[in-house]
């Protein structure tokens, strides 16, 4: 289940908003090519993702397995 709090923050934006909503490392822009707009939802999956959030509190765990199952949608919906 996601947090309603990140689920509010992920209404009705698009993967790039998306990227730059959770991920202020984002490089890209709307115009941005689709092979960097994936290069950063890789990077951002990565720096999310449940195993590299073990050493840290598990409210932070929490946060960073909500955030990735939002990116992680997005991704899907990128890659169709």
């Amino acid at each position: 289940m996601i947090a309603p709090k990140i689920a509010r923050r992920a209404q009705g934006k698009d993967a790039v908003g998306l990227l730059r909503e959770f991920y202020p490392e984002c490089t890209v822009t709307r115009s941005s090519s689709a092979k960097e707009l994936r290069r950063d939802m890789r990077k951002a999956l990565a720096s999310f993702h449940p195993d590299r959030s073990r050493s840290k509190s598990l409210e932070e765990q929490i946060k960073a397995e909500e955030i990735f199952k939002v990116l992680s949608h997005a991704n899907q919906q990128l890659s169709k």
